[in-house]
């Protein structure tokens, strides 16, 4: 079992990230007034949740992913599925580099190979 909101707590303290951290909305417009949404601070989504919530509270969005992870050929391909997950306050552009570990591994979900689906059924 792993708290995951020791993680997020984790990630909001983590200095590295500095003015990358994201507390509150924004509505950002280009040079011709048109509106830009570029992160999550910026959707419409963030604006909503934040007016249901107090005054000087903030919204920690928490991101989830998964993909396959190959292991080895040995014993007949055996792979597994890690459980990542980082919070969409930090900046997606520091948010999808790898060297910036802002994603967490979370759990590993281990897979089976299945020949026969109607069996299961």
């Amino acid at each position: 079992y792993r708290d995951v909101i020791e993680y997020v707590k984790l990630l909001l303290h983590n200095r590295s990230f500095g003015d990358c951290l994201i507390y509150a909305p924004v509505r950002q417009y280009n040079s011709v007034g048109e509106r830009i949404y570029g992160d999550l601070h910026s959707s419409d989504w963030w604006w909503k949740m934040q007016d249901e919530h107090p005054e000087h509270s903030t919204i920690v969005s928490i991101i989830y992913a998964s993909d396959k992870a190959h292991l080895t050929n040995f014993l007949g391909d055996k792979s597994i599925w890690p459980l990542y997950m980082t919070i969409g306050n930090i900046l997606k552009d520091i948010r999808r580099e790898h060297s910036t570990r802002t994603w967490i591994c979370i759990r590993l979900l281990p897979t089976i190979k299945i020949d026969n689906i109607e069996s299961c059924i």
